[in-house]
């Protein structure tokens, strides 16, 4: 397989990268199967950690073309409570007005653009044609952005006071080079906004839902500012918005010449034990998931998922209990009658839950709809069915029986 095997850390470039733990061939989850014996692409998921920056890292990176949906319904949610509180501070530090414009690189960011368009002028970016109409996502832009289309574009438009960049540092191969790109697009006075997932409680609570092909990178607040410190960029405005699946790494940033050639000299110790635990520890939880995701099957029967994405596919897979799940549930229409990757499990609708004799569902689904989801089958609660969750945040965390 077509890989990208680093040697040198993608935020600091030190020659110092470990492997925390290698979880052998994966799918690619964004790849729904319609035939069981199609041959696979599968990768080598390998995380990594490097000592120098202990910044979390993947090692083996796909090429973008293939990580690029092949589905144009494939499209990610991302928490947004906070963005009429985050677009305000936003105004008011970058010192916005009618005749400020603002950027947005991908479908993530309309909607902060939206909440500023009363404000100042707001545009869409894109790389990808002509049509600035177009609901360009994150692969996409990463696997067209250049320096020369950037500077047609701001040629063209001119240079923004402000470029929005929510949820897709993470996913770039080459943070360096794409900071680079997007500073083009912002005036010398002007600022760049970054949101990113805040992994340190998922590396805390050994939550291996945080590995994803997709994302490149696992920030912290300490890794995510090294890499600012390194790319030039000065922080102005700072803060953590708490979420029951995973925080959110709010930052307004701002263009700063004096680079730094990573003379950071903060305790990573931390940090660094922080990844050998997370990786020390996949073998012992990965033993007892399967150990009592196979007891259940014996002594109840019938066990399902709830939510075909990413998450569920990871967990299926990483955790080897493909063989004793029936099915994944998913209401998504688009997804219904495909397969999930590798494990080939037949994604179908709720009504299986009613219809059929099924004892446990798991949900793979944000703790913050759980409830409301499962207030809609009461019936199935009523005939003895039970809901277990695969996220830590979650009252119905299924570690919390087997750690009993």
């Amino acid at each position: 397989m077509p890989k990208n095997t680093i040697k040198y850390c993608k935020i600091c470039g030190k020659k110092s990268i470990k492997t925390i733990y290698d979880y052998g061939l994966q799918p690619i989850c964004n790849r729904y199967i319609v035939k069981p014996f199609r041959e696979e692409y599968i990768y080598p998921l390998v995380l990594c950690q490097c000592q120098s920056c202990a910044t979390m890292q993947l090692s083996d990176t796909l090429p973008i073309s293939e990580v690029v949906p092949r589905f144009d319904w494939v499209k990610y949610n991302e928490p947004e409570q906070h963005l009429d509180n985050f677009a305000e501070s936003i105004y008011k530090v970058a010192n916005l007005n009618f005749q400020s414009k603002v950027y947005g690189l991908t479908y993530k960011d309309s909607t902060i653009l939206k909440r500023l368009e009363t404000k100042c002028e707001t545009v869409k970016v894109n790389f990808i044609n002509d049509s600035s109409n177009l609901d360009t996502g994150v692969e996409h832009l990463l696997a067209t952005i250049s320096f020369d289309k950037i500077k047609d574009f701001v040629k063209k438009n001119g240079c923004a006071d402000v470029v929005i960049a929510r949820h897709i540092l993470e996913h770039t191969q080459n943070p360096h080079q794409f900071l680079k790109c997007i500073k083009e697009l912002v005036k010398p006075s002007g600022y760049i906004v970054f949101e990113v997932p805040d992994c340190e409680r998922a590396i805390n609570s050994k939550d291996y839902n945080m590995i994803w092909e997709e994302h490149v990178l696992y920030f912290t607040k300490q890794t995510l500012f090294r890499l600012f410190k390194i790319g030039s960029l000065e922080v102005e405005s700072f803060v953590n918005y708490p979420y029951d699946l995973e925080n959110v790494l709010a930052v307004i940033t701002k263009k700063n010449n004096k680079h730094s050639d990573y003379l950071i000299q903060d305790d990573i110790s931390k940090e660094l034990n922080r990844g050998i635990e997370y990786g020390d520890s996949f073998i012992d939880i990965c033993e007892k998931v399967k150990g009592y995701i196979t007891t259940l099957r014996q002594n109840l029967g019938r066990l399902v998922f709830w939510g075909a994405g990413h998450i569920a596919c990871t967990f299926i897979n990483l955790m080897g209990i493909s063989n004793e799940i029936d099915c994944v549930i998913d209401d998504h229409p688009s997804k219904k009658g495909f397969l999930m990757p590798l494990s080939h499990l037949p994604i179908r609708g709720s009504d299986i839950l009613t219809d059929m004799d099924i004892k446990i569902c798991i949900l793979a689904i944000n703790p913050e709809i759980e409830k409301k989801l499962i207030s809609k089958f009461q019936s199935y609660l009523d005939r003895g069915g039970k809901f277990l969750s695969i996220y830590p945040s979650s009252n119905l965390w299924i570690m919390n029986n087997i750690l009993k």
